[in-house]
């Protein structure tokens, strides 16, 4: 800027503002932490001091009449690899900087009475100050980002890894209280079958865990996720199965204390998930847990059970006039409404099933051996 008395004007407000700016600075930080909740997790005492010392920088070179220089820009990195470290994400970091630097050019233009022609060329500095400190605060802020995910990762894996042990390694316990869990409270799981895009499907349910309160964390498996989580209930977790398109077939487990609550509850999500099937992709272990055992102990029965694997293999109509059955109050008429047959139909697929199994529907132990060899022979596939 050239030398003149309203380019003297403009120093004299900038000069001022940086003056009051340890005022200031806290109308600031309080219209970032309104904007970008994410801020709620940074203390208040450091946030006032990293927008105070930018928003300094900024009216110091401003009023110098150049760009940041170095330890400006140097500055700005550090902050970002701060904020990344306390989980701030990069959007929101920037869009902090971005809150911060309007407030600020609102006071530059609510005090500049005077010279108020050189504030475009003002603004055209402060927003090239603005393009290279957002830079340096993204980059740096994808490094250490990076870093804490792969730790944060290889945490999760050895997390589950030693809870697979069932034994007392006390590096569990250091292990639990990195990744935010209480290794003495409540603990609930799900199993999730990603089928064939397992890292599509893992990516939705990492962002959809993020709206979640508490803590949790989904690890892939192969084809499975796993999801432990202390604070949801079982019902947050089912709308978040739910609420991914397609919907993957789902087990979820039951809320358990402890570490050893934490493994019973994967065994009842995984148990779940073999309970499962198209036409009901979603399963709580509390609602169907008498299904889930029967499809985990499926093997065991086989001697059992295995008389009706061909009738079930080669029947599904009759499978599935027994199950509509079943979910009809044992109502032949519901059942045929639901299937969209006629009655006879339904009480001819009841006998027909009754001559090939052996077991006849219409009575509680032939149901219940019709349904426990539907689920025991079906679950493996």
């Amino acid at each position: 800027m050239a030398k003149s008395a309203g380019r003297e004007a403009i120093v004299e407000v900038l000069q001022q503002l940086l003056d009051d700016m340890p005022v200031l600075a806290r109308g600031v930080v309080r219209e970032i932490r309104a904007q970008v909740q994410e801020y709620d997790r940074v203390p208040l005492g450091d946030h006032a001091d990293h927008v105070l010392e930018q928003q300094e920088r900024i009216v110091r070179a401003l009023i110098e009449g150049r760009g940041l220089d170095a330890e400006d820009l140097r500055r700005a990195a550090a902050l970002g690899r701060v904020r990344a470290a306390q989980g701030v994400s990069v959007e929101g970091v920037i869009s902090a900087y971005h809150v911060g630097n309007r407030e600020l050019w609102k006071l530059i233009d609510e005090h500049a009475d005077r010279g108020r022609e050189f504030l475009p060329e003002l603004a055209s500095m402060m927003w090239e100050a603005i393009h290279h400190t957002s830079t340096e605060i993204a980059a740096a802020h994808s490094l250490v980002a990076r870093a804490r995910h792969t730790q944060s990762l290889t945490m999760r894996h050895r997390f589950m890894e030693l809870l697979d042990r069932a034994d007392d390694d006390p590096e569990i316990l250091e292990i639990a209280a990195g990744l935010g869990f209480d290794p003495d409270g409540p603990f609930l799981a799900a199993c999730i079958d990603a089928g064939e895009t397992p890292v599509g499907v893992a990516e939705s349910v990492h962002e959809e865990l993020e709206y979640l309160d508490g803590v949790s964390f989904a690890v892939q498996q192969g084809a499975l996720l796993l999801v432990l989580a202390q604070g949801p209930d079982a019902a947050a977790l089912t709308e978040l199965a739910e609420a991914l398109r397609p919907t993957p077939r789902t087990g979820v487990g039951l809320r358990r204390t402890g570490l050893a609550g934490a493994r019973e509850s994967i065994r009842d999500a995984v148990e779940a998930l073999a309970g499962t099937d198209v036409a009901h992709p979603v399963a709580g272990f509390a609602d169907s847990w008498w299904l889930a055992c029967v499809a985990a102990q499926a093997s065991r029965l086989e001697p059992v059970l295995g008389t009706a694997r061909e009738v079930v293999a080669d029947n599904p109509h009759l499978v599935a006039a027994v199950r509509a059955f079943a979910d009809a109050g044992f109502s032949v008429a519901a059942a045929a409404k639901e299937l969209h047959v006629h009655a006879n139909s339904v009480a001819y697929r009841l006998d027909r099933w009754d001559q090939l199994t052996g077991w006849n529907p219409r009575t509680f132990t032939g149901l219940v051996h019709s349904l426990a060899a539907c689920t025991a022979v079906q679950a493996p596939e």
